[in-house]
């Protein structure tokens, strides 16, 4: 080997595997201080950015479960106070049953009111106050704001109206049961009349229903089902010249309870009388009706049809053709409305009609759909006044056999002022847009989907940004109307209530908490007279509704409990998995990692060694000089 004193090659070698060998060192030093493989994305890019990840989820796991365990707290707190409450419904019912007894005179019935009045004032504190950290529970703020009637109706044992086709009197209040095999007139002079079905599910056929002329009938309709779209000898005895339900006079109601069904018109081959079917509108209204949904649930669909184009021009709800009516005409609280027509309005004035102002007041959702008239207006010639709908979603189609439909407005005919709130609104001029139940449409041309002037959630309507051709090559003039107000924009259109639980890592993972006011007010219990012994046997009943009413918000407390308790067990266990992962990936193998350090260690100290005997290979140049 040479001898060279410029380059010593076996130093220089020496000191670079010292030098691998001393950073190998540091980093089992560092592991072995920290107790983790990856503690930085130096030491491995992609295991980094992962564990990184991973740790994020641990964190957001974590507070999840902290999360629904504090939720868990707060549905407990709702459910003490709504014990509370039926703890006293408790006590009112014990003091509803006293009072009912004739062993009381009005002196003592008088005493018992007093206390009937301090339990009442005690359920609206407990309701007033019910809080968790500041936040108060059963007030009804985070409730479905739906301002539903829990008004049942009559009470009692159902009078049957039995089978056979006859005229049928009711002079009597009380709770009436239809047989499925009756047909006939059903004539109301009493003033509160209940209607349930002998059979639950079936569908009555052939029955005409009409009010007092004097006005101010309330009338229930539970779970029925009546189709009168029938070409029979019965339908022509029923219905050969008048309603589905015909109201007369002013101040009158019609209650639903759950789902409800009317079914009107259709003429075909039972003679000429059947046409005033058809020009006949499935409900009439007389001078004046209220609709109002009962309950959280209430349904009613109304629908008119004809086997024929072009002759039924009655309004499903509102006015016959060329029947023109004082009254206004007010639906309240439904959960679900739906109706379909030929050739009149869904909701309003038939051909050459009038009927006063048309108001829909929360109601959950709207869906109209007709071939050639409109969802909510005049037929030509007709009139209504002033349009308001207040709604949480709101769909309407019209086919548009000759190009006038309208779906909110007027087909030919005149109205008030329009004004809509909804969170979404779909409004189309093509029956393939928008479905709506079973109905036969034309797709010749367009028509109008708002009459303008309107007002739209408080704006005034602009078809501009909203409206728009759908599927130009199959319909040139499809026109459509689409709204989604800001607070419903951000959930495809559905605006949510209730308290959040948020029960996941990412932001739609959560559980929404619905509360509902529990004040004596929402209970129907105030006021709730004792005096003298008829009260007292109503309060039996509105006390029982208000327990039932009780009783379901615990219930859903309880599901929200179990719901809470199987969401913590599964986020543990996401969490100690996800744990897993993440130290599998970050944490160093201690035994491992001793045995690195050793290793480099030595190795350090080895080139070391070496490094101070390669230095001394130049030194033996200057045996050379001696």
């Amino acid at each position: 080997m040479a001898m060279i004193i410029n380059n010593n090659s076996s130093a220089q070698m020496a000191l670079g595997e010292m030098r691998k060998n001393n950073s190998k060192l540091e980093k089992a030093s560092q592991q072995a201080a920290t107790g983790v493989r990856i503690g930085g994305a130096g030491d491995g890019a992609s295991e980094y950015s992962i564990s990184e990840k991973m740790r994020v989820q641990i964190r957001g796991l974590e507070q999840d479960i902290a999360n629904a365990q504090t939720g868990t707290s707060l549905i407990k707190t709702a459910e003490g106070g709504i014990q509370d409450i039926i703890d006293n419904l408790r006590s009112l019912k014990e003091l509803a049953l006293n009072a009912a007894n004739d062993h009381n005179t009005d002196l003592d019935r008088e005493t018992i009111q007093k206390e009937v009045n301090s339990r009442l004032e005690t359920i609206d504190d407990i309701a007033a106050t019910t809080n968790y950290n500041g936040r108060l529970l059963l007030n009804g703020n985070y409730g479905i704001p739906q301002d539903v009637s829990t008004n049942n109706g009559p009470t009692g044992t159902p009078t049957l109206i039995g089978a056979g086709t006859y005229d049928y009197n009711i002079t009597r209040d009380g709770v009436y049961s239809i047989s499925s095999n009756y047909h006939g007139h059903i004539n109301i002079t009493a003033k509160n009349v209940k209607f349930v079905s002998e059979t639950a599910g079936a569908t009555l056929t052939a029955i005409a229903i009409k009010t007092s002329s004097s006005g101010g009938t309330n009338v229930w309709l539970d779970d029925i089902t009546i189709h009168n779209d029938n070409d029979t000898s019965n339908s022509l005895y029923a219905q050969g010249k008048c309603n589905v339900i015909q109201f007369q006079g002013s101040n009158n109601t019609l209650n639903i309870c759950n789902s409800v069904q009317i079914f009107g018109g259709n003429c075909n081959n039972q003679g000429a009388t059947l046409t005033n079917r058809e020009n006949s509108a499935a409900i009439n209204i007389g001078d004046g009706l209220t609709i109002n949904g009962i309950g959280a649930n209430s349904s009613l669909i109304a629908n008119l049809t004809d086997v024929g184009p072009g002759n039924c021009h009655a309004a499903v709800i509102g006015s016959n053709q060329g029947e023109s009516l004082s009254g206004d005409l007010t639906i309240n609280n439904l959960s679900y409305f739906q109706s379909g027509c030929e050739e009149g309005p869904c909701v309003g004035a038939g051909r050459g009609g009038h009927i006063g102002n048309i108001t829909f007041n929360n109601v959950g959702e709207i869906r109209l759909g007709t071939r050639n008239g409109n969802g909510i207006g005049a037929s030509p010639g007709g009139s209504v006044g002033n349009i308001t709908i207040n709604a949480h979603r709101l769909y309407g189609k019209t086919g548009n056999y000759d190009g006038n439909g309208t779906v909110i407005g007027n087909y030919n005919g005149s109205n008030g002022a329009i004004n809509i709130n909804a969170d979404y609104i779909f409004l189309a001029c093509k029956p393939s847009i928008a479905s709506v139940g079973n109905f036969t449409m034309n797709n010749n041309t367009s028509g109008t989907t708002i009459t303008a002037p309107a007002t739209i959630n408080g704006t005034a309507y602009n078809p501009s940004g909203h409206s728009y051709i759908a599927n130009p090559s199959q319909y040139p003039n499809s026109q459509v109307f689409e709204y989604t107000s800001p607070a419903a924009a951000d959930n495809n259109g559905e605006k949510l209530h209730g308290l959040v639980i948020h029960t996941g890592t990412k932001a739609n993972q959560n559980l929404r908490v619905i509360i509902n006011s529990m004040d004596t007010g929402t209970l129907g219990i105030d006021p709730l007279p004792v005096n003298p012994r008829e009260a007292a046997v109503n309060a039996i009943s509105a006390i029982d509704n208000a327990i039932g009413y009780s009783l379901n918000e615990n219930t859903r407390m309880g599901a929200y409990q179990t719901e809470l308790s199987y969401t913590i067990t599964n986020l543990t266990t996401a969490s100690e998995n996800t744990q897993a992962s993440e130290s599998t990936i970050r944490d160093a193998d201690m035994a491992k990692t001793m045995m690195e350090h050793a290793k480099y260690n030595i190795l350090t100290q080895s080139a070391q060694s070496m490094l101070a005997q390669s230095n001394q290979n130049s030194s033996n140049v200057l045996n050379l000089l001696q």
